[in-house]
């Protein structure tokens, strides 16, 4: 009998305990990965956790963004899971998570390298269950189609 109420107490307290800055950051990355996948562009806009004028964004961009990462995903991953890279920003209180979608030969419309980046924090004013920013790149032929624009502001204080 006391060795259930132990294992009893020690499932309780194991399964209690809050996830780390990033595992959370991990799950809210694959989480908008999802949505990515699932093609719903309000459930996208709704992990964004600041105004999209905050970063540098509109409406129009915001879907046009989506809309290619969704393509190229499907395209270049399928239903293959992307690997997450954690960088730390330079302010050292925002971290970026880098998607890679593709980098190889020329593929359809000539792409050679997609990527989405996916920012956030500082935690104390964006939650981490939400992303305080995005960049998205695609390359084609050595020829930037579309400059990554610095959406994130808190990550780049000043500029």
């Amino acid at each position: 009998m006391r060795i259930l109420i132990v294992l009893l107490l020690l499932w309780n307290f194991v399964g209690c305990r809050q996830l780390t800055e990033k595992e959370q950051i991990k799950k809210t990355a694959e989480q908008i990965l999802l949505v990515i996948d699932k093609g719903d562009v309000s459930d996208f806009r709704n992990f964004i956790g600041l105004d999209l004028a905050d970063i540098l964004k509109t409406e129009s961009g915001l879907v046009w963004d989506f809309n290619n990462i969704k393509k190229y995903k499907k395209i270049f991953l399928g239903n293959k899971k992307p690997e997450l890279h954690f960088m730390k920003q330079t302010n050292g209180t925002s971290l970026c998570v880098e998607v890679p979608i593709y980098h190889g030969r020329p593929g359809i419309d000539k792409v050679t390298f997609v990527m989405l980046k996916l920012y956030f924090g500082p935690p104390g004013y964006v939650p981490l269950t939400r992303i305080s920013g995005y960049d998205v790149e695609i390359r084609s032929a050595n020829v930037l189609l579309d400059l990554p624009r610095r959406t994130n502001l808190l990550s780049h204080p000043g500029q």
